[in-house]
């Protein structure tokens, strides 16, 4: 069951969320990310927030290391003076803050096909038209750009499963420097998409108003 919302808000949703996040505390990061992690079940999105995890596990890996290894404070444990209680904190403040935005990049952005997304970005830049900025131009290198990446990841998908992995990764790598020294053509065309629900406009304002009010 996916949610039927609009691309655009989707968009204004997680850039809402996105620049209200750092200023949660490290609990309330922990019940965004459980309260993400519901919803994706109930709308069919935890695969794609369990490969988005997957994908930065490294990186939250190296956060927690960095942050544990280089911010001076109280020793973690009597045996490990290099690593500092405040460095702890940081650390885990900053991957949570990392998984909460994959979380919500799979949960909001995720269902949406490129084609759609490419027409909420579009829509979402439409008043950069009052500054004579080719908004249309720049939406279809969007939704080519998008469509790329998501027949990329299929390639990448059907290579993993192969028998043959290192000759089916080899093949992917020719396959994808053969698409680079091709002519970028543009038959990309965004669908015309109807104007939000008026009710969905005020769901970026109760987003940003639960999380000042409860979040902080």
């Amino acid at each position: 069951m996916a949610m039927r919302l609009h691309p655009l808000i989707r968009i204004l949703c997680f850039i809402v969320f996105a620049a209200l996040l750092p200023r949660m505390s490290t609990q309330t990061l922990v019940l965004i990310l459980t309260a993400l992690a519901a919803g994706a079940v109930v709308f069919g999105a935890a695969a794609r927030v369990w490969r988005g995890i997957v994908a930065v596990k490294w990186l939250v890996a190296a956060l927690m290391l960095v942050y544990l290894a280089f911010t001076p404070g109280d020793p973690l444990l009597p045996w490990l003076p290099g690593f500092s209680r405040e460095g702890a904190a940081y650390g885990t403040f900053r991957a949570l803050l990392l998984l909460d935005l994959v979380a919500a990049i799979a949960v909001l952005i995720g269902p949406v096909p490129p084609p759609e997304l490419a027409a909420g970005l579009l829509m979402l830049l439409y008043p950069l038209r009052w500054l004579r900025i080719p908004v249309e131009r720049i939406g279809i290198r969007i939704g080519l750009a998008l469509v790329e990446i998501e027949a990329l990841l299929s390639q990448v998908r059907a290579t993993a499963k192969e028998n043959r992995p290192m000759l089916g990764f080899a093949e992917l790598c020719r396959r994808i420097e053969t698409r680079a020294v091709e002519p970028f053509s543009p038959d990309f065309d965004p669908p015309a998409l109807q104007a939000p629900a008026l009710l969905e406009w005020s769901l970026p304002a109760v987003l940003a108003f639960i999380l000042l009010t409860f979040g902080t």
